[in-house]
């Protein structure tokens, strides 16, 4: 009798201690799978380095909405990937993979009412999303000689080729001056001829996303 109670206790603490190793397995997969996990918050490029200078290729292009995961927290506002592909983009353009991302709309959006404001402000503060500097919209018509501000740092490349090298760039907030030349790839990207202050073309938005805006 002593025996078969010592080998139901046996059973007890030995028996369950697998699943329950197991489970604890799993939950440390599913954490380590959300710290590594972030998505595009609009029409994002994946570069071979850290950088937006001409020895740094475009390597892939994803839509808004994929899903990255990320090497490390990055630095200079660069994050590493390995997943879908390895490279590098830019740290503003991800948010985490449990945020909602809107697709922006093709054509030119429609004005939206705007919301009332609510009586009582909320007690609560919710989480601020990542600040996406690009805009809805078209650069077109581009005009020639008309002047074109930058709303994010843009490569300057010899030919409308994302796959080119940068012959130099221009930086956020610079004006540039357009020839009136434009192009789009089979990506759906606009491109624009400038004649200054470095002779090429840019990106000047695509999938209903505009990176360059009119002059103030």
């Amino acid at each position: 009798m002593k025996t078969r109670i010592f080998f139901l206790l046996l059973l007890t603490l030995f028996g369950g201690y697998p699943a329950l190793v197991q489970a604890e397995s799993l939950e440390v997969a599913q954490q380590t799978a959300e710290e590594t996990c972030r998505q595009a918050n609009r029409m994002l490029d994946i570069f071979s380095r850290p950088s937006v200078d001409q020895d740094s290729e475009t390597l892939a292009t994803l839509n808004p909405g994929t899903k990255l995961r990320i090497v490390n927290t990055g630095e200079r506002g660069w994050v590493a990937v390995e997943a879908p592909r390895r490279g590098f983009v830019i740290a503003r353009y991800l948010t985490t993979c449990s945020a909602t991302v809107v697709t922006p709309p093709q054509s030119q959006p429609q004005p939206q009412p705007r919301p009332q404001t609510p009586a009582t402000p909320p007690t609560t503060t919710q989480p601020t999303a990542p600040v996406t500097l690009s805009r809805p919209g078209s650069p077109l018509p581009a005009t020639a000689g008309s002047c074109r501000q930058a709303l994010l740092g843009l490569s300057v490349r010899s030919r409308p080729d994302g796959t080119l090298g940068a012959i130099s760039g221009v930086q956020q907030g610079q004006r540039v001056t357009l020839t009136g030349e434009t192009f789009t790839d089979s990506e759906g990207r606009i491109w624009l001829q400038i004649s200054s202050p470095q002779s090429g073309w840019i990106s000047g938005g695509r999938g209903g996303w505009m990176n360059v805006i009119p002059c103030p």
